[in-house]
């Protein structure tokens, strides 16, 4: 039996199943409508984003440290971006050297907050 234990995860490997990683789904509708889908797969210090769907065509993507708000006195959290970049639906990006992020996405273009939320001006 310990054998068989041991031996899963070598044979999800090999069968192509995922066994580790974080996903990070974001999805909003607004009247029914869908204003975002987006999917964030992140492992081994690479993050591969899909932008599914945006009301605009175009994913609006802005990273920050992980644990940065803007209420955050951290000394890790500046309120500046670790990056900002957008993609049209239906697209793929990876990034490599990511691991610890904050992720805030929009269908909406503009400089984001840490706190997600769109700056004015």
């Amino acid at each position: 039996m310990r054998i068989l234990i041991l031996a899963l995860p070598l044979v999800a490997a090999l069968a192509g199943c995922d066994t580790g990683g974080t996903t990070i789904v974001v999805r909003s509708k607004s009247d029914g409508e869908w204003i975002i889908d987006s999917r964030v797969r992140i492992d081994g210090g690479i993050a591969r984003f899909e932008c599914l769907h945006s009301a605009t065509r175009r994913c609006h993507y802005t990273l920050f440290p992980a644990g940065c708000t803007s209420s955050s006195g951290s000394t890790r959290c500046s309120g500046h971006a670790l990056d900002q970049f957008s993609m049209a639906v239906d697209s793929t990006r990876v990034l490599s050297g990511l691991s610890d992020f904050k992720l805030c996405v929009s269908h909406r273009p503009g400089q984001m907050r840490p706190d997600c939320t769109l700056q004015k001006g």
